[in-house]
Parts: structure tokens; sequence; C-alpha cells
């Protein structure tokens, strides 16, 4: 689990990266981001119903991607509030493959 610090908590600061944030893709993941004056990048991620209806499914993806944020949240460039959004295709996706996927999307975006 993040830490306090590291998560995005309320809806208004989502929507407002949604709003004005800048936006990378591919096809099981997609991330919003947007600068930050703060000390520390931020994370949020949405799995939704469409993905799998089954609980245990998406809190595992959810698990999943905020441990690689966590990996990669020293080496990026700036400070950053960011919402990782998974896409159909994420539940068959191993573990290393996500986190290539991850990695290659914070490459994309220049925060590496």
């Amino acid at each position: 689990m993040l830490a306090k610090k590291y998560r995005l908590a309320s809806s208004r600061e989502i929507k407002k990266i949604f709003q004005r944030g800048k936006q990378v893709k591919n096809p099981y993941l997609a991330i919003r981001y947007n600068g930050s004056l703060r000390p520390v990048s931020r994370c949020a991620v949405i799995i939704s119903n469409k993905i799998s209806k089954k609980a245990v499914v998406r809190n595992t993806l959810r698990r999943r991607i905020k441990s690689i944020f966590f990996i990669f949240q020293p080496r990026f460039s700036g400070n950053y509030d960011m919402v990782i959004i998974g896409r159909s295709g994420i539940v068959n996706v191993p573990f290393q493959g996500l986190k290539l996927g991850i990695e290659t999307l914070f490459r994309k975006a220049k925060l590496l």
C-alpha cells in the first residue's frame, strides 16, 4: 500500500489531472499526468468494473500497479501527479510485462 503522501486522495485532484494533464497510452494502460509543486510524486490507480467484475482481480491489479509506481518513483525527473488507468487487456498481462509497459510509458512521457 502506498503511503498517504504518495496518493492522490480527492476526486477534485483527479478531475484536475483529467482536465489539464497530458496523456500517454498503450493497449492495456493509460497514464494521465501533470506537473506538481509538491515535494513528491503522487499517484492514483483506476481499474473499472469493465475490466473484471471480480473485486479480487481489480484489487490485485491495483496493488501491482502501485508497487511498480513505487519502484520508479525515485527515478522521476521531477514531481508529478498522475492517474494510471487500466484498459481492457490488462488482466492477462504478467507482472514483468506490466512493469515493462509502465516503464515504456514513463519514458514516452519523459517522466524518467
